[in-house]
């Protein structure tokens, strides 16, 4: 359910990133935030995996958290198959 209420959540989400970088995606964004998804979100303190656009309308990973966390910083890579991961801290997500 936790899931459920969190995918619409992330789908209803426009996240803007703050960076951009040089390096050339491998990839669709589609599949790097599926594979981000199954990477990250065993991660204590991730609470979802989405994608965003950054302020050169380039596709990003975000990377959702419950807390701000420096330790989250050190376990969540700043790029992922070619695309830049960006931590936003949405504070923690509850059914309704």
């Amino acid at each position: 359910m936790k899931k459920r209420i969190f995918l619409l959540i992330v789908s209803s989400l426009l996240v803007y990133c703050t960076t951009s970088k040089n390096e050339k995606p491998m990839n669709s964004i589609e599949s790097a935030v599926t594979a981000a998804s199954t990477e990250f979100m065993s991660v204590e303190g991730v609470v979802g995996v989405g994608q965003g656009k950054n302020a050169h309308d380039e596709a990003c990973i975000v990377v959702f958290t419950d807390k701000d966390s420096t330790s989250l910083a050190r376990k969540v890579p700043p790029t992922f198959q070619g695309f830049e991961v960006v931590l936003s801290n949405i504070g923690e997500v509850k059914a309704q």
